[in-house]
């Protein structure tokens, strides 16, 4: 084995590196054996003869894992009257006990009994250009997710892995852009390619196109994109690459696609590659956040307002009715009988959170002569968290 203790930095780089299968491996084993739940439900310290006995292992072979997850940093160890005593770390009683609050035990499991395996064949992969589904657990690869999901039990571990991931990535990846605007948010998920999508105003794809290839990312967005109400939108969350200019990276994000490249039909992108598949289903205005996570937080819009055909009538609404419209708005040149049609520009309001649309005598002089009604030459907004909703005077009924 190549040793890390070399003077060479550039040896040692390369024996860090080369040894990083260990170091995984003992994670894994700790995690599958249950040292980090009986560390951290014990009420002290144990020695390595007490641990051994509680799990039902070799006393030996314990005691080595042991000290490995102490140099690790996964565990802390003291002496004590001649003996090693061993207890937990924050980082384990958090993230590697089966009762942390942010778990991630399954996606350990998952990652030794599944992720490893295809993991061994990644040069194979690469020479294929394929996931290697059939060489690795001997399922065909399609379809992709009767691949993934070849058995209950694993596709319970699948599941649960994902769930602790998004725990732990989730509330940064939600708070990367104000949402309080869409009422209605779908989690896409199930056979979303051929199930019809609900009614929604925001639909999220969380780790979703890294799975599929261009055309079919295409398709799903295009569905999505006919689903969504004017205003509504889409949010992507992926891990994203660096533009081919910058140079490769960021090592997180290649790691996944290299391991994409292993299980699924798909890739991580860049975020000119995410933008051009979102602008070719039709979405506006994409914008880019960090979640303080691997995954990249995109925002994608569709128009406020579709244009209608000539034989469409246009929506009428009663003086009660609270008509949800664009935030910074004012009256659309060509309004059609109502005031609830917008262009998406900047108004000017004052304090009161009222932002009063006023209509000249001209433009209402226009609308009567096209056979339309303005509701009157002064129309309230109220302008409120989640956006601006028309309060006051709508056309009267013909």
């Amino acid at each position: 084995m190549l040793s890390a203790a070399h003077e060479d930095p550039a040896y040692r780089l390369l024996a860090q590196h080369a040894s990083g299968f260990m170091v995984s491996q003992v994670v894994f084993a700790a995690t599958e054996l249950g040292v980090f739940d009986l560390l951290a439900e014990a009420p002290g310290p144990l020695d390595a003869a007490a641990i051994s006995a509680e799990l039902g292992t070799s006393a030996h072979g314990t005691e080595l894992l042991l000290d490995a997850c102490v140099c690790l940093q996964l565990l802390e160890s003291e002496g004590h009257g001649g003996r090693v005593l061993y207890r937990s770390t924050e980082l384990a009683r958090t993230y590697l006990a089966r009762a942390g609050p942010k778990s991630q035990r399954n996606l350990l499991l998952y990652s030794a009994g599944t992720l490893y395996r295809f993991w061994g064949r990644l040069a194979q992969a690469v020479r294929e250009g394929r996931n290697q589904h059939l060489e690795a657990f001997g399922v065909p690869a399609q379809p992709l997710f009767a691949a993934i999901y070849r058995s209950e039990a694993e596709q319970l571990r699948f599941m649960a892995a994902l769930q602790e991931a998004w725990g732990v990535a989730g509330p940064g990846a939600l708070s990367a852009f104000d949402l309080s605007r869409f009422p209605r948010i779908c989690d896409l998920g199930g056979d979303f390619f051929r199930d019809p999508l609900p009614d929604a105003d925001l639909f999220i794809l969380a780790r979703v196109l890294h799975d599929w290839a261009d055309d079919a990312c295409a398709r799903l967005l295009r569905r999505v994109h006919r689903a969504c109400p004017p205003g509504g939108a889409v949010l992507l969350l992926e891990a994203v690459l660096a533009e081919a200019e910058a140079g490769p990276g960021p090592l997180p994000a290649l790691l996944l696609s290299l391991l994409l490249l292993l299980q699924t039909e798909g890739r991580a992108r860049s975020a000119s590659g995410l933008r051009r598949l979102v602008a070719a289903a039709g979405f506006r205005e994409p914008e880019l956040r960090g979640t303080g996570s691997v995954y990249t937080a995109l925002l994608a819009r569709k128009a406020a307002h579709a244009r209608r055909g000539p034989s469409t009538p246009p929506p009428r609404f009663s003086s009660a009715a609270r008509v949800r419209v664009p935030r910074g708005s004012r009256p659309h040149p060509d309004l059609p009988g109502t005031c609830v049609y917008f262009q998406e520009v900047v108004p000017s309001f004052g304090d009161s959170g009222i932002l009063h649309l006023s209509f000249s005598a001209r433009r209402r002089e226009e609308a009567a002569r096209r056979g339309r009604l303005l509701p009157s030459n002064r129309v309230s907004i109220r302008v409120s968290a989640l956006g601006m909703f028309v309060t006051a005077a709508s056309p009267r009924p013909r």
